[in-house]
């Protein structure tokens, strides 16, 4: 089952480039008959056209048609699952004040002053159109802003907002989409505070209304409660009845239950968290407290800076990194700069809508230039294009050419003020021109509902036609976000089907109901049928479970009604469930008995967590303990057999976690129990550990002690030095952009990268090599078109419009082309042909009856002069293979099989039977090999008959010394021993020795090894030595050859040479081309290899005669080899 990789238009999805400093952008001031400009008090897609298509830096969210930004701010990981908090700049009633945190138990309803019109393009003089009485701005969990007319008695959504806002007395219910997607329709429903009459106040403690509980459309319930400790807090209980609290000093609280709350305290922000907005110009802090005195902490800052004639300088600063001792420690620094202009129409429609002073410090404008640590800073420029109703936003670096920006347009219609059309202008991937030649996407917007319809590409800007495009169809009536057909670039459509369903009902006279998907289709007809609400009466016999209306209760692939996946959820339909709704306790594949979930009870310390998984054949995974935040510390599971059929509890294999409050990984420890109750238990463990210093990894120490240290660039944390032990292991080097410039070993020998415009990888150099490898890209799809070798071999590459591969080729000259490999699809993107110079492969798919699955049904491999091999696959209702059969193209049915292969899977999906059949004339070959698995689910046998022989290999595992490494295996023929291996292990799971034991005869190696994991030394009696040191240079270069006298000599990590008598040379792309040999060591003798234009080995000389040969399929398989002369 294939579905498209991007459906949709890309998010934030555009690479970076931009250029050159320019002056403070300035808005364009309009003529007296035009007063309109773009909505600022919002982030959304809908409202300011930047949700199709952006063009920002990867390190900020640019919400491009209004000029706003703004980052998130992570909360410590609990079982309560917060999520953190974002702020925008983008500008609310009262203004965007730093302390103003959006988040989902922060959405709030403001009114506004005065009243717009609810379109992306406003008019700010009143009187110009109807208006209505009042106004009202729901903020979204990420600060979206959904906006609400009030009319005649009743609440009309603006543009883009598929949401109902109703008002119950003096408090208000949303009914909509799940938080960060409010604005779509849905069963969600948000219960808030009432709104105070009177004159509007700033945003911090204003006209509002304050969100009082959340519940999704299954019934469970986030809802602020009451807590007699701390009456002036706002506490929030989740459906698994995990507590947060806010206190109004700023201090935040987690509680793992209610019975009563547990509080454990997370950290503080400063100056404040929930109330009134404090002026800017005052940093705010974030310091979530560790243990050990190093605090996660995150301050920002933001304030006028400067002025010009025509605008006010602003800048906002985020910092994160550690605090310790009451000391902040700068770790990554994030700048912004915004330019508020004097005179321009945005700032006037602020002022009118809101009701504020348009040079209000709130108000930062339009972002400007943007730097992460000591990077090149990110320029952003923006003008209005009134000639074209249209708004433009420039992007580009510093130390760029002027011709690499980027442009970002948003056009709207001027009769309806939405927007119509965004395109984006950029520099084309690199394609080998010193000309900065720009390439343009657009994406089409429907005027009813803001949805894309169409995305335009053109390789060149200029161009009239698209080199592609693809189309998006909403028309499932009863959602107008619904996609229903996506029509990609070669014209394949993909289909979604969909129905309404009633949602855990609140109230008769308000019905809620959510969109659930039906069916999807794919090019080729293979659908997938989904439903609801089914009940599966042999998930348990003594009970008739019922399943949610709004999950799905089975999957079904293909028209065969066996081929379902079946689930099974908690659910209830009373008002106040007594355990979450949804929970997932059950899924059975096609022909399989039940995966089990269970989960804690709600009188238990963590409440409604998962804490067993039962597998079909009754083998478990615990979790046994989770830390006071609900993360879990200690998971179970049980290999040995008990003697009553089941398993061992009390000789469990274990691993333990131990987090930071921010929820960094500390300690991790592998373990496994074994004794009984008779003779006592012992514990066996490894444990790694992980340092940090605020948000940066400091040191790994593996299970031996050993460390590693790492370096970070200040302000834009990237790393910059390793270290194992007190040797430098690798340095990495960054341009002004933060790109990966080069990567060095302790010896300093390494590779250098190049990049460019659009930060596109366009070359690859090895200290010492001539030329670099280049990347040269397709104008049709961002792949790589053209792979220049370091030897100059030039390798090529054409796609289909969808970017599939379709053909690799070479030119020796210009007007000629020696293809290596060629490529087909169906329709879904499914291979169905690869060719080269000598094979060919074509695959078949279950895609032409009644009942389509899209799987592989057969393969054909066609040799040069050879007759054709064909496998035939056949599969389990569940997908896995059942048989394989590989036979002759060339000849009779009869005596075309070649063999058959067939297979058996238990339960839970683990290969117990594969059989094999080799029809002869006289006759045939038969093999059958059963395989065993203990309770971890380990393989711990293996029989293989072959006619009256058994060969038999049983398992055990070292878990003592190193969990889940082998500890012996021994291998029985015909229940006569014929070998034995024995292993010790350290603790950080490398092999410390092996017993070996054929026929009788028993030997031993040992080996330890560097921190770097480098062999140290092997040991054992079978070396003329008995033992071999081995030493490395700083690059990790052998420096002596155990077998061959000399020192090896290097160059660039090459060995060149090994004394006097060993010499090698290398092609220009690093593969080995001749070794040398003198007769210090009794034979001479040169030997030249040959490679195909991947580096794969085609021929090997020995004294100019072949010796080796091999071919490659167009997947870079060896198929044939030939080995002596």
């Amino acid at each position: 089952m294939r579905f498209p990789w991007q459906p949709f238009p890309p998010y934030r999805c555009l690479p970076q480039w931009f250029p050159v400093p320019v002056p403070p952008p300035n808005d364009w001031t309009p003529p007296t008959s035009q007063e309109e400009a773009i909505y600022l008090g919002s982030g959304t897609g809908e409202v300011d056209g930047a949700g199709s298509v952006c063009a920002v830096p990867v390190e900020s969210a640019l919400l491009a048609a209004t000029g706003q930004t703004g980052f998130h701010l992570p909360m410590p990981a609990t079982s309560f699952g917060h999520g953190g908090w974002t702020h925008l700049t983008s500008p609310t009633p009262g203004g965007t004040w730093l302390s103003q945190l959006y988040s989902w138990d922060r959405i709030q309803i403001v009114r506004t002053r005065s009243r717009g019109r609810g379109t992306p393009i406003e008019d700010y003089q009143s009187g110009n159109a109807p208006q209505p009485d009042y106004e009202f701005i729901v903020y979204d969990a990420n600060g979206t802003a959904l906006r609400f007319f009030y009319r005649n008695g009743r609440f009309e959504a603006a543009f883009g907002v598929y949401a109902r806002l109703l008002q119950n007395g003096d408090t208000f219910t949303l009914i909509g989409g799940p938080p960060w997607a409010m604005n779509q329709k849905g069963g969600w429903r948000y219960g808030f505070t009432g709104m105070p009459n009177g004159g509007d106040q700033p945003w911090g403690s204003g006209v509002k209304a304050t969100v009082l509980f959340i519940r999704d459309p299954l019934g469970n319930v986030w809802e602020r409660v009451h807590d007699d400790c701390c009456p002036q807090s706002v506490c929030w209980r989740a459906p698994n009845l995990t507590l947060m609290r806010f206190d109004p000093d700023g201090k935040v609280y987690y509680s793992e239950n209610l019975n009563p709350p547990n509080w454990q305290r997370l950290g503080q922000i400063s100056p404040l968290v929930l109330g009134v907005g404090h002026p800017n110009n005052e940093t705010v802090s974030f310091v979530w407290e560790e243990p050990d005195g190093k605090h996660v902490a995150f301050q920002w800052w933001a304030g006028v800076t400067g002025n010009t004639d025509n605008s006010i300088l602003s800048q906002m600063r985020l910092q994160g990194g550690v605090m310790q001792n009451g000391i902040f420690q700068s770790q990554i620094t994030k700048q912004w700069f915004f330019a508020k202009p004097t005179n321009g129409k945005e700032a006037q429609l602020y002022q009118y809508l809101y009701g504020e002073s348009w040079l209000s410090p709130a108000y930062l404008g339009r972002l400007w230039k943007e730097r992460l640590g000591a990077h090149y800073v990110t320029q952003i420029d923006h003008r209005y294009l009134p000639w074209q109703n249209a708004a433009e936003t420039q992007i580009y670096r510093e130390q760029m050419p002027a011709e690499a920006k980027t442009f970002l347009v948003h056009r709207w219609n001027s009769s309806t003020d939405k927007f119509t059309e965004l395109e984006v202008r950029r520099p084309r991937l690199y394609d080998g021109s010193n000309t900065i030649l720009h390439e343009k996407e657009g994406v089409v917007l429907n005027p009813q509902n803001g949805q894309p319809v169409e995305r335009r590409f053109y390789s060149n800007a200029n161009d009239r036609a698209p080199t592609w495009t693809e189309q998006y169809r909403y028309e499932y009536v009863a959602n107008p976000n619904a996609l229903t057909t996506f029509v990609d670039r070669q014209g394949n459509e993909y289909r979604w089907d969909y129905e309404e369903r009633e949602a855990q009902r609140w109230s008769p006279e308000i019905p809620q109901s959510e969109t659930v998907l039906t069916h999807t289709t794919d090019p080729t007809g293979v659908k997938t049928t989904l439903q609801y609400g089914e009940r599966w009466s042999d998930f348990d016999v003594e009970r008739l479970w019922l399943n949610p209306p709004l999950l799905p209760s089975s999957v079904q692939l293909g028209t065969n009604p066996d081929r379902i996946w079946r689930f099974q959820y908690t659910w209830s339909e009373s008002l106040t469930p007594t355990a979450p709704n949804g929970m997932l306790l059950g899924f059975a594949e096609p022909g399989r008995r039940w995966w089990r979930f269970f989960y804690t009870p709600a009188s238990f310390r963590q409440p409604f967590q998962l804490h067993r998984v039962l597998d079909p054949t009754g083998r478990a995974v615990e979790i046994k303990a989770w830390d006071p935040l609900g993360r879990p510390t200690r998971i179970e599971t049980y290999p040995n057999p008990s003697g009553s059929g089941g398993w061992r509890w009390d000789n469990p294999l274990y691993q333990e976690v131990e987090y930071t409050n921010f929820g960094q990984v500390k300690r991790v420890r592998w373990g496994y129990r074994w004794g009984d109750r008779y003779t006592g238990y012992r514990d066996a463990f490894q444990e790694a550990r992980y340092v940090w210093n605020g948000l940066q990894l400091e040191q790994f120490i593996d299970p031996r002690g050993r460390a590693v240290r790492f370096e970070y660039v200040p302000g834009s944390g990237e790393v910059s030095r390793i270290w194992i032990e007190n040797l430098l292991y690798a340095s990495l080097g960054y341009d002004g952009y933060g790109r990966l410039g080069r990567v060095a070993g302790g010896n300093n020998v390494g590779v250098n990268y190049e990049y460019g415009y659009r930060d596109e990888l366009i070359g690859i150099r090895h200290d010492g090599d001539a030329n670099p490898e280049r990347f040269f890209y397709s104008s049709c799809c961002g792949q790589v078109g053209r792979w220049q070798r370091a030897d100059g071999t030039n390798i090529y590459f054409d796609y289909t419009p969808n970017g599939w591969l379709q053909e690799v080729y070479l030119r020796p000259s210009p007007l000629e082309r020696q293809r290596l490999a060629y490529y087909e699809y169906d329709s879904a993107g499914r291979l169905t042909l690869a060719q080269d110079p000598t094979t060919m492969t074509t695959f078949t798919y279950d895609t032409s009856d009644g009942d389509r699955t899209g799987w592989l049904e057969k393969s054909v491999v066609q040799f040069n002069n050879v007759a054709p091999y064909q496998f035939d696959y056949t599969y389990y209702l569940n997908g896995d293979l059942r048989s394989v059969r590989l036979s002759r193209g060339d000849l009779p049915m009869y005596y075309a099989t070649i063999s058959w292969q067939s297979f058996t899977y238990d339960d839970a999906g683990r290969l117990t039977t594969q059989n094999y059949n080799r029809p002869l004339l006289w006759g045939s070959v038969q093999l059958s090999a059963s395989y065993e698995y203990d309770g971890a689910g380990r393989l711990i046998k293996q029989t293989v008959q072959i006619g009256n022989d058994k060969l038999e290999t049983h398992i055990a595992y070292a878990d003592h010394q190193s969990v889940g490494s082998v500890w012996w295996f021994n291998t029985y023929l015909n229940n006569s021993p014929v070998g034995r291996f024995q292993y010790e292990y350290y603790p950080d799971g490398t092999v410390r020795s092996v017993q070996e034991t054929l026929n009788q005869v028993p030997t031993s190696w040992q080996w330890d090894y560097y921190p770097d994991g480098s062999l140290a030394y092997e040991q054992s009696l079978r070396l003329p030595e008995g033992r071999r040191n081995y030493t490395y240079d700083a690059g990790g270069n052998l420096m002596r050859l155990p077998t061959v006298a000399g020192t090896p000599s290097y160059q660039y990590n090459q060995l060149r040479s090994v004394g006097s008598s060993w010499g090698f040379t290398y092609t220009a792309n690093g593969e080995r081309a001749r070794e040398t040999n003198n007769p210090v060591d009794g034979y001479q003798g040169n030997w030249d290899y040959v490679y195909d234009v991947w580096g794969n080995l085609t021929h090997a000389y020995r004294n100019g005669q072949l010796v080796y040969e091999a071919r490659y399929d167009a997947f870079g398989n060896r198929v044939w080899a030939k080995v002596g002369t």
